[in-house]
């Protein structure tokens, strides 16, 4: 039917792209369903190896360097990665962030490697199904301020969340907020709220 054919077709362009030389076949506007998919058959061998060539790497990210792998436009509600992240990296956190804004918006793991990151009024938004599958674990968040979030969680699934020490101060600040989470794993977390607005805890 049209709209599995549409998207196959939209997948045989992008492994055209990755390794066109090799492919092969090429796109005829005639081409059924059914050619299409034997298409793909031939040329398993090619998509596997195309896939496997996209290896997962760790990224050290400070406060200096936060800008090369976090963006927000003017438009924006939320901050967002920049293309540097890619689904399966590591993001190992290091050293002291203040009053920054992290996305999660794609499967990656986010973390601090050696429990040395320590974020101040800082939120970790995990947001989308593209976010789904991934880890957010040794964090220390401190935040002190009116409506502040240390990790929000919003329509994502297959998460783990683990190991993280969240403190938070000030009228509505929650330390974990998660809409439209499922399948996920949440343990070994410490989030504290302090301070005389006791109606908002949320664990």
């Amino acid at each position: 039917d049209r709209e599995n054919y549409k998207a196959f077709w939209n997948r045989y362009q992008e492994i055209i792209k990755l390794k066109e030389t090799d492919f092969i076949d090429y796109y005829d506007p005639q081409l059924t369903l059914k050619g299409l998919k034997m298409i793909f058959e031939k040329n398993k061998n090619i998509l596997s190896e195309n896939k496997s060539t996209k290896s997962a790497t760790t990224v050290t990210v400070t406060e200096n360097n936060y800008e090369q792998f976090f963006t927000q436009e003017p438009e924006d509600k939320y901050v967002k990665t920049t293309d540097l992240v890619k689904d399966g990296d590591t993001l190992n956190l290091k050293g002291s962030f203040y009053n920054k804004s992290f996305m999660v918006d794609k499967s990656i793991t986010f973390t601090s490697l050696n429990n040395d990151a320590k974020l101040y009024n800082s939120t970790v938004y995990v947001i989308g199904q593209n976010a789904s599958g991934s880890t957010i674990s040794n964090l220390m968040i401190f935040n002190d301020g009116t409506l502040l979030k240390g990790i929000q969680v919003k329509n994502s699934s297959n998460l783990t969340i683990k190991n993280n020490n969240v403190t938070t101060y000030g009228l509505r600040a929650y330390g974990f907020v998660a809409d439209y989470m499922d399948n996920s794993t949440i343990e070994f977390n410490d989030f504290e709220r302090k301070g005389d607005d006791w109606r908002y805890i949320t664990f």
